[in-house]
């Protein structure tokens, strides 16, 4: 058995409203977070409305955690797997 396998964790790219204000998109990052199986959400100071999110796929997947964005933002969309 090889025990030096390096496993890769899925991601996803989340684009969420660009008018939401640093609370709002607080707010919904924290209800992706709250998820089980999410492991890391990264976002940028340049492009805020932009979310990449780590998973375990075995927990959850990419379209479950879409589908909590949108509770939070009916326009949310996923940008690439």
């Amino acid at each position: 058995m090889n025990t030096n396998t390096v496993t890769h964790k899925p991601t996803i790219l989340l684009r969420i409203e660009k008018a939401f204000n640093a609370d709002r998109r607080q707010q919904v990052q924290d209800t992706v977070s709250d998820q089980p199986g999410v492991l890391d959400i990264q976002t940028s100071k340049r492009l805020p409305n932009l979310m990449l999110v780590e998973y375990d796929a075995v927990r959850i997947s990419a379209l479950q955690i879409l589908q909590s964005v949108r509770n939070e933002d009916k326009t949310a969309f996923m940008v690439a797997m």
